[in-house]
């Protein structure tokens, strides 16, 4: 009896778990967010790419960003360089109601890690940003900085 009822709480934590871990990967889009000046890094294929824009949350809510994904991209990251100079990754942004928050500075940007295809200047690529809440679809242009 005893074994039966901690497999059950076993089981409905596991469960609770990937309940949790999927809430984060809901692919709903998000209204109310603006993406503006969005721009991607030429890039060769196996490089990095840099993606830089600027966002405007008008959803009416508080919003965590917690990276980016690319159908030309393996894998993307959200870095910031420091005071020090040096760059590290960061596992999610939070970007209150009325926020804005420029991407497009020298010190925070998205990277699009091992292309999987050339990106080359003048084209318009696409790519989505990952929120605990849904995602928002990005049209950039590639060019360089």
């Amino acid at each position: 009896m005893r074994r039966r009822f901690l497999a059950g709480l076993t089981a409905a934590a596991c469960a609770q778990l990937v309940f949790s871990a999927n809430a984060d990967e809901s692919s709903e889009p998000i209204s109310g967010l603006l993406v503006e000046e969005a721009t991607v890094t030429p890039a060769s294929i196996g490089s990095t790419a840099v993606g830089r824009f600027r966002l405007e949350n008008l959803s009416g809510r508080t919003l965590m960003l917690k990276g980016a994904k690319a159908r030309w991209a393996k894998t993307a990251r959200i870095v910031i360089r420091g005071a020090s100079g040096r760059v590290e990754r960061i596992s999610a942004l939070t970007i209150k109601e009325n926020e804005i928050l420029d991407l497009r500075s020298s010190h925070l940007w998205v990277e699009f890690i091992d292309v999987k295809r050339p990106l080359q200047t003048g084209e318009t690529i696409d790519f989505e940003l990952v929120f605990a809440a849904g995602v928002v679809p990005v049209s950039a242009h590639v060019h360089r900085d």
